[in-house]
This record gives C-alpha cells, structure tokens and sequence, in this order.
C-alpha cells in the first residue's frame, strides 16, 4: 500500500513560518554587537573588558581615552583582532560602539562620535603597522593623572599593554 502525500499550500506556509520561527534568534544575534564582543572579543579581553595577566590589556575604564587623542580611533581600528574579526564592516563599527558604551566608564570623553562601517572599511584597507609602537606612541601622550587613575585598578601586566 502506497502512502498517500497531501500537498496544502496551508502546510508549506506554516512550514515556512516555523522555520523563520527557529531561525530568526539565530539571524538576530549575528548582528548583535554584545553577542559578536563575547564571539570575537571576550577570549582575550575577558567578559567585563577586564583584559588578562597575561599580557592582554583591559578595556574598562581605558578605551575612552583613544578616542581624544591624534589617531587614536584609527589606532583602535587597527588592533589585529578587532581588523581581522570576521565581521563585516558595518558589524565591527557596532561592536567598537558597544565596546566604547558598556567598558570606557571614566575614560569616556564628554562627545565623540560612533564608529561607522566607512571608517573601519578605511582602517581594513589601510596597510598594517606596529601596534605596540603605536599603543606606547598614544599612550605617552596622555596626561599622567590619567594613566594613574587608569593603572590604580590594574592587572600587573596590563599597566603596560594599555589598549
């Protein structure tokens, strides 16, 4: 006995609908800057941007600062695992948005300006450069009750790596 198939266009419309059901969380989170942090972030910089003993700096209370000084956004596009994440353009700029909202705290500056998908496609397209030249470079260029503030809670060797 042969089994007999019904074909309802009903049924394949709610197929379809289940299926955008399941997979819309999954479609949503690619493009959610928290969930791409805690993808391609959060193994080195930890989950709060605490940044590790190991030599990979914190983020908390340390990114702002780049952002008022001479090249220091571009400088931030440029450390390697932010400009090579494979994320596209549009979705690094929210991460580094994200990034600057939830960890500067005391270091963010009173304006800035969001990251967009134009200046990170500039920043991929740019050759690479020494980044830890570049980080010392910025970094003494800050005020040095600054970086006291900023190395008051620090790990021993991220007092050194300041991203």
């Amino acid at each position: 006995m042969r089994a007999r198939v019904i074909r309802s266009p009903r049924g394949t419309r709610s197929a379809w609908v289940l299926l955008l059901m399941i997979l819309a969380p999954m479609l949503q989170a690619q493009a959610d800057p928290r969930t791409n942090y805690l993808l391609h972030c959060m193994g080195c910089h930890q989950p709060e941007g605490a940044g590790t003993a190991m030599g990979i700096p914190a983020l908390r209370d340390r990114v702002g600062y780049y952002l008022d000084l001479p090249g220091g956004r571009d400088y931030l596009l440029h450390i390697p695992g932010a400009r090579n994440a494979p994320l596209k353009d549009d979705e690094l700029a929210s991460v580094m948005n994200w990034v600057i909202e939830q960890f500067a705290g005391r270091s963010l500056p009173a304006r800035w300006e969001r990251f967009t998908a134009t200046e990170v496609a500039q920043a991929r397209a740019a050759k690479p450069v020494d980044i830890d030249a570049w980080r010392a470079k910025l970094w003494a260029q800050l005020p040095a009750q600054e970086v006291a503030a900023s190395n008051a809670d620090a790990t021993p060797a991220s007092k050194a790596t300041l991203y």
